[in-house]
């Protein structure tokens, strides 16, 4: 069953980024339903994945790789191959290397020192104080690599600061 209760879910409205990051996330029990229901990939590819699942020793593919084949047939279907290839270097860029993505959004500031959960609020990273707090006690929000662990803290903005807000979420700060 795919629902957002269970966190499985796969939006036909979500940016490709995100669709192929929620199936990288999806757990490897669900691969065979996923591909049999959604994709009209071949059913000797199918099998295969399921023998790949009974016997790992035996394995043509792992899990991960069964996964990233999913979730490129899946954003194709969605969107295009070529969007879904971008997405899939997108998903391992940020997530197996840990770089920053090239293509950011960015935010527009006044030079100087602010107040951090303002920055979030005013600019809609978060929806509200209390969802800024939460994030930024958890460790969630980072400038230029530096976790940001106090929410009343005011913060240095500096022309093309990088502030990341959970795992995904990267803005770049122009003044």
């Amino acid at each position: 069953k795919m629902s957002k209760s269970l966190n499985n879910y796969i939006g036909l409205s979500d940016k490709s980024a995100d669709m192929f990051g929620k199936i990288m996330a999806l757990p490897d029990d669900l691969m065979f339903k996923y591909f049999t229901l959604l994709t009209d990939v071949p059913d000797e590819d199918i099998d295969r994945l399921q023998k790949d699942r009974l016997s790992p020793g035996s394995a043509t593919r792992s899990p991960k790789e069964w996964k990233e084949k999913l979730a490129l047939e899946i954003v194709s279907i969605c969107y295009d191959e070529k969007e879904a290839v971008k997405a899939k270097n997108n998903f391992e860029s940020m997530f197996q290397k840990h770089e920053i993505p090239a293509d950011i959004p960015e935010i527009i500031v006044d030079a100087g020192r602010v107040e951090i959960v303002d920055l979030l609020v005013k600019n809609k990273v978060v929806s509200s104080n209390a969802e800024a707090k939460r994030i930024i006690e958890q460790g969630g929000v980072t400038l230029d690599g530096e976790v940001i662990s106090e929410w009343g803290r005011d913060i240095e903005i500096k022309d093309g600061t990088i502030l990341r807000v959970g795992p995904r979420r990267f803005y770049r700060l122009r003044s």
